[in-house]
């Protein structure tokens, strides 16, 4: 699951009206909210004239105001919430194939000591198995065992 942190989907359905967003961006001068839209000072004039600017406008406003910042941050949060709960769910699936992997690789082990085993009696089945090697007892009064040295 890939998380779609950016979307058209995600532009608001509903904007505030023109004055609304004008009210809560403080009345900025007509010449700066020109400037930004990237039209005319007549054309602002003429929106607040008839109370209401073109959707467009609108939405490029909003994003500025009070309403479009908490919208930013709140999906910000939201995302990173979901990003931190993937990280963990991907850490969680990894954890668990690095145990299922050690595992199969024990059972290889096995599985290959057990073959050695049956192909080397397939090979030698009549090869007496060896004699464990006998050490010398050692003295706890005398540091070092004797040794009899051939000569």
């Amino acid at each position: 699951m890939a998380p779609q942190l950016f979307s058209i989907e995600q532009a608001p359905r509903n904007v505030p009206p023109w004055e609304s967003i004008l009210d809560d961006l403080g009345r900025p001068p007509v010449h700066r909210v020109a400037r930004v839209l990237g039209v005319s000072r007549s054309t602002v004039y003429r929106w607040n004239t008839d109370g209401s600017g073109p959707r467009v406008a609108c939405l490029a406003l909003f994003w500025l105001t009070s309403w479009g910042r908490s919208s930013v941050h709140t999906q910000a949060t939201n995302d990173a919430v979901m990003a931190v709960q993937l990280a963990r769910a991907l850490n969680e699936d990894r954890e668990r194939l690095a145990a299922r992997l050690d595992q199969a690789k024990h059972e290889n082990q096995a599985l290959a000591g057990a073959l050695a085993t049956a192909q080397l009696r397939q090979i030698a089945p009549s090869l007496p198995t060896p004699n464990p090697i006998t050490w010398p007892r050692l003295d706890p009064a005398q540091p070092w065992p004797l040794l009899e040295v051939a000569p």
